[in-house]
């Protein structure tokens, strides 16, 4: 059979081509660079081949190959000119499935350095052979074999001083000796007596064994140099080009600014921020650097909002820090993000290293080595065993889920606002694995699935993971937030004569004919109200001439209504964690627990209670827990048994970390909040925006309708930076910039599928 040459590529290739699409090989994710190795180090193998069938030294069998045909190229059959890059990828796809890993992982002794010189002497050999008696088979074998040294001094991969670079080598000895042998025995290839020194394994010559270890250790050293060189260019390949194109690039600006516009004011203007969150803080910042009277004003005896932080009492006495909870900064936090770069807040952000979810039977999900650019990390997600792609690509679950690369601001609220996600779920039949994946997803919104608007789920996606190259990654703050973040942000706004006051719940706020406002007796040319939604909505009813003044927006901001009860739950214990985790990880929710926060790996001051501990003898962990949605049958009246809510954390706990079932609590921190917006079916409709009825009144806010995609504290500061704009354009001032992720989705506008 002439094509039995060409039959046995496919024999050597089928199985690394079949099984790089499995999503348990990650190979797929290296074809580029396989390939590329392959044809880098298979030239100078077809030419040496070339050269041995037209000396005579191999002979292909012209019943088994298309040699002598038209189809021969240099004189080899086709089957010949595939054979040699088939073995290469083959010998690739052994080395990144079995061995490279295992290398990456251990760094090489340095008495392994020493390898080289088993290379090196047969590099030697190889040239006095060539010296003394010309090219021949077994020198040139030695030669190839020899020059894996300096190629891998040359290209810095550091490979031949490793012992699974060896042991790689090892398993191709193996698989030569089966292929080869079964090509010399079937007569499909023969070498000529002169060109050999008669030495052979299993019918294999010695010299064939020499280039197959050459192919396959030169075609392993380029692609570890490739993959290395792709890690540190960070460079993006053909179709990430193309995908950054269609959204216009991942970072937009909102609008241009006017530079020539004046950043003074120097008319006195007086401006009430009411509500010391992000939102006002944002607002109150920005407005103060261009001299505005800002007072900000706040009913706790803190600022920050969610962000607040406060002291507990520890039983010694110690006062240690306490806050809202653990919060994640991710990288599209555009406008967040570049205010805390100025203030030098970002100095304490660290990298989590993980995305990770925990299963309730133990499994794990993991988002690190996930890809970051947009469609293609779906496909990564599937590679990496986070679904199936047969599971979704299927008329009923494909064509729903494309609702997720189709985000429209106008589109999405007209289809999907009055659907929940439960609904949306059940109907697109999602796989397990990936509604485990949506089903904590959606509760980081403060909302159970048959309750979250599918509208706003679309919207989150897109935000944090279709629209842009950052991943799900993120930073966090390595102390409390006091210390952190509030602390400089206070001295900062002071230092630019911000009046904040604190403790201080304003009564009402009553529009003033001339067109100002008074605030708790206090008059204001502009009012900016920042505060929570429970907050909001009582102010505006307490407020009789505001309302009138505003009717539309009072009558928007009476529809809004605060998610469910959610919990935090720090506690001190006199155990330790044994399992190697993240700092912050999301747990699927067996009843109660959303996800586990372990702060004395984040967090300096939990870090030195637990180093304290440790220095006396003892063990010690500081363990956050959190609920993002406390269950509806939890609090049938109203209110929230914190008994039960304590007793169901703990069980959890020990579920997820039975290390800790016996951990004896030394302090304990539990407190139930109620004032995160409902991000509920249909409510879009009614929310208010962050303009108003008045050119200076602005709300702002997590809840705030923006005119772009932004989501919990990029959405609060974002509001703020709004409204702070809005007054400055007003006075015509020079606005800040204000950036945004893509505003609509990679297939938005584009017809829907016919199948």
């Amino acid at each position: 059979m002439r094509l039995e040459l060409l039959a046995f590529d496919l024999l050597l290739i089928g199985p690394p081509v079949v099984a790089s699409f499995r999503r348990s090989t990650f190979f797929l994710d290296r074809w580029r660079w396989a390939w590329a190795s392959a044809a880098v180090v298979g030239l100078p193998a077809l030419v040496w081949l070339a050269w041995m069938s037209s000396s005579g030294g191999v002979i292909f069998s012209p019943a088994h190959s298309l040699v002598g045909t038209g189809l021969s190229v240099m004189g080899l059959p086709l089957g010949a000119i595939f054979l040699v890059p088939a073995i290469a990828f083959a010998c690739l796809f052994c080395w990144r499935v079995g061995f490279a890993e295992a290398a990456a992982a251990q760094a090489p002794k340095p008495w392994q350095s020493g390898l080289h010189a088993v290379l090196l002497v047969a590099l030697a050999a190889g040239v006095m052979g060539l010296v003394g008696g010309g090219p021949r088979h077994a020198q040139l074998a030695l030669l190839a074999v020899g020059l894996l040294s300096p190629l891998d001094l040359a290209l810095r991969t550091k490979l031949v001083a490793r012992a699974q670079f060896w042991a790689m080598l090892a398993a191709v000895v193996l698989l030569t000796l089966v292929f080869g042998g079964a090509l010399i025995q079937r007569g499909i290839v023969a070498h000529s007596a002169d060109a050999i020194v008669g030495f052979a394994l299993i019918g294999v010559p010695i010299e064939d064994l020499g280039y197959a270890l050459a192919l396959a250790g030169a075609a392993v050293l380029v692609f570890a140099h490739l993959e290395q060189r792709a890690a540190a260019s960070a460079s993006k390949g053909l179709i990430a080009r193309l995908i950054e194109r269609r959204f216009g690039g991942y970072r937009q600006l909102l609008h241009p600014i006017d530079e020539q516009l004046p950043l003074a004011l120097t008319t006195p203007r007086k401006v009430a921020v009411i509500g010391a969150g992000l939102a006002g803080i944002g607002a109150a910042t920005k407005l103060a650097e261009r001299g505005f009277a800002v007072t900000l004003l706040e009913r706790n005896d803190y600022i920050g909002g969610k962000l607040g932080a406060w002291k507990t009492t520890m039983p010694d006495g110690r006062e240690i820090g306490m806050d809202h909870g653990f919060h994640a900064f991710f990288h599209q936090y555009y406008n967040l993000n570049a205010f805390f770069k100025k203030l030098g807040l970002d100095r304490s952000y660290r990298n989590i290293g993980d995305y990770m979810i925990l299963a309730e039977d133990g499994q794990s999900y993991s988002f690190k080595a996930i890809s970051t650019t947009p469609l293609l990390n779906l496909l990564s997600l599937a590679r990496h065993g986070v679904y199936d792609l047969r599971e979704v690509s299927g008329r009923e679950t494909g064509l729903e889920m494309e609702a997720l690369l189709r985000y429209d601001p106008t589109q999405t609220y007209a289809t999907h606002d009055e659907i929940s996600f439960a609904s949306f779920s059940a109907k697109a039949k999602l796989p397990a694995s990936l509604g485990l994946v949506f089903n904590t997803f959606s509760r980081v919104f403060f909302a159970d699935p048959d309750k979250m608007s599918m509208a706003e789920l679309i919207k989150s996606f897109h935000f944090y993971y279709l629209s842009n190259d950052c991943g799900l990654i993120y930073e966090y703050v390595n102390d409390d937030f006091g210390t952190s973040l509030l602390g400089p942000l206070r001295e900062y706004m002071q230092g630019h004569g911000v009046d904040i006051r604190t403790g201080c719940e304003i009564r009402k706020i009553e529009r003033e004919a001339e067109g100002g406002f008074e605030v708790d007796g206090e008059r204001f040319d502009y009012v900016v109200i920042a505060s929570d939604v429970v907050g909001t909505r009582a102010l505006f009813e307490r407020s009789p001439s505001l309302a009138a003044a505003a009717p539309k927006t009072a009558a928007k901001v009476a529809t809004l209504e605060p998610g469910q009860p959610y919990s935090v739950f720090r506690l001190w214990l006199d155990r330790g964690v044994n399992r190697e985790l993240p700092g912050f990880v999301i747990t699927e929710r067996v009843r109660l627990l959303d996800s586990i926060t372990l702060m004395h790996q984040i967090q300096d001051e939990s870090a030195n209670w637990v180093a304290q501990r440790e220095a006396a003898g003892e063990r010690g962990a500081v363990v956050e827990l959190h609920c993002y949605a406390i269950p509806e049958d939890l609090y049938p009246s109203g209110a929230v048994d914190e008994a039960q809510l304590r007793e169901l954390f703990l069980a959890e706990l020990h579920h997820f970390l039975p290390e800790l079932a016996d951990a004896v609590v030394i302090h304990e921190h539990l407190y139930v909040r109620r004032d995160f917006p409902a991000f509920h079916v249909g409510k879009h409709a009614t929310r208010p925006g962050w303009e108003t009825d008045l050119d200076n009144l602005f709300l702002a806010g997590d809840w705030v309708v923006l005119p772009f995609p932004a989501m919990l504290m990029e959405a609060a500061y974002s509001a703020g930076l709004l409204a702070a704009n809005r007054i400055c354009r007003a006075e015509s001032l020079r606005e800040e910039q204000v950036w945004t992720v893509p505003q609509r989705g990679f297939m938005a506008g584009w017809p829907k599928r016919p199948f």
